[in-house]
């Protein structure tokens, strides 16, 4: 059996990921505007609504999810395993999704259609490739000269609690095992070491106890994790590598604030000297300091020959119409049907404070305060109105240009509860 089989009898058996729930940003247009913000775009080149989007590697939820976000874009979702897709496509059904076509792909091989695409989606896809620069030529190829990847890998240095028991798994099992026996094996395997105490040691036993009371509820999340047959991880400097071979430019992570030491160190002396530093070496720092707690290796990329976007300059941003995220609309889901939702905001009231806390995967511990009192400033924000005339509202109270540099960081290169309303 060859590789790409052996993955594809994987996510036949266990389809991934279990989805209990959707989260649908309110307003509907903050994704698109903070991705192209994130890009650098201006309102002329922004993403435009009616997107042409791939999402590579779909999984039994990611179709729905961007077909619910983007509901006048024109998307493709692709899997290499049909039985995924049979759940992705009855997942979108089930929530009246009508814009997604659906379509059995293998990533090793050449993209549906070329330069055709504004925007490329693929998360946590390319590093199970038995070649994942081939695969990311494939995703590159689909671009058009103006278009977007969405892109995430694994980091190694968040996976390294789980590579243990992988190897010990893999060198234990007996190549005769079922998929059944091999999963026992590895909830065995790790229990057993967890239950050892000080006599075992793993690196990230936290991370693993967690996984391990998974074990009878999400088989597929488990699994996904200890007995997948192929997983590459990468570092700051192996994702860039990987990006270029590809013919892709780092364009911006998409959590930036993530990638600033002041996200983890309240030291103003290594602070400054981080900020000193150019933005590479400052990833690398975060990338090795943060550790498990490192943000996701999740970026928006460009081919190499697309224009570099000027920064925003202070004039730009004051004149921007601004529109603020006023939480989420979940959706619950069980056995792929919706069973009910509830509006989630996009912040908690927290004695004399506000507070939120940016998706990021891995349990990153930023979580982001403000003062209460800015909350008619957030609700000022509705998409009518630029940043200055805002702040000239709240200038006899806090100071025009104060509300300017509060503005500045809730955009999404920071906090992201603003995008511009385009």
């Amino acid at each position: 059996m060859s590789t790409t089989d052996e993955v594809r009898a994987h996510y036949d058996k266990f389809p991934y990921p279990t989805v209990v729930n959707l989260a649908v940003p309110r307003p509907l247009d903050h994704r698109r505007r903070r991705l192209s913000y994130l890009l650098g775009r201006r309102q002329a080149d922004a993403i435009p609504k009616d997107a042409k989007i791939w999402v590579a590697g779909c999984g039994t939820q990611q179709a729905a999810h961007w077909g619910l976000t983007f509901p006048d874009a024109q998307i493709t979702a692709t899997d290499l395993s049909k039985g995924v897709l049979s759940q992705a496509e009855g997942l979108a059904t089930a929530l009246g999704v009508k814009n997604v076509s659906f379509a059995a792909h293998d990533l090793m091989t050449a993209p549906p259609e070329r330069e055709a695409f504004d925007l490329v989606v693929s998360t946590g896809v390319i590093h199970h490739l038995p070649s994942p620069e081939t695969g990311l030529t494939h995703l590159r190829e689909a671009l058009k000269p103006t278009g977007a990847l969405q892109f995430m890998v694994y980091g190694t240095a968040q996976r390294s609690p789980l590579a243990a028991i992988r190897r010990a798994t893999a060198t234990m099992a007996d190549p005769r095992m079922s998929q059944d026996e091999r999963y026992a094996l590895s909830i065995h395997i790790l229990r057993a070491t967890l239950a050892a105490d000080e006599t075992c040691a793993p690196v990230g036993k936290a991370a693993l106890e967690i996984l391990a009371g998974f074990a009878n509820d999400d088989p597929s999340f488990v699994a996904d994790a200890l007995l997948h047959p192929l997983e590459q991880t990468y570092d700051v400097d192996g994702l860039l590598a990987l990006l270029g071979a590809a013919g892709l430019r780092h364009q911006s992570w998409y959590h930036p604030s993530l990638w600033r030491l002041d996200s983890y160190l309240e030291d103003p002396q290594l602070v400054a000297r981080s900020h000193a530093l150019d933005p590479s070496d400052q990833w690398r720092v975060v990338y090795e300091l943060a550790g498990l707690s490192a943000p996701l290796l999740e970026v928006l990329a460009v081919p190499v020959g697309a224009p570099e976007p000027a920064p925003y300059s202070a004039e730009e941003r004051a004149g921007m119409k601004v529109q603020a995220c006023s939480g989420a609309r979940v959706v619950a889901v069980k056995d792929g049907k919706p069973m009910g939702e509830v509006d989630v905001p996009s912040f908690e009231p927290d004695g004399e404070t506000i507070a939120g806390r940016p998706s990021a995967g891995y349990g990153s511990p930023r979580v982001w305060r403000l003062p209460a009192y800015v909350i008619p400033l957030l609700e000022a924000c509705d998409g009518t109105t630029t940043a200055a005339e805002i702040a000239s509202r709240f200038d006899d109270t806090f100071g025009a240009q104060a509300v300017l540099d509060l503005m500045d960081t809730l955009l999404p290169d920071d906090i992201g509860l603003l995008t511009p309303a385009w």
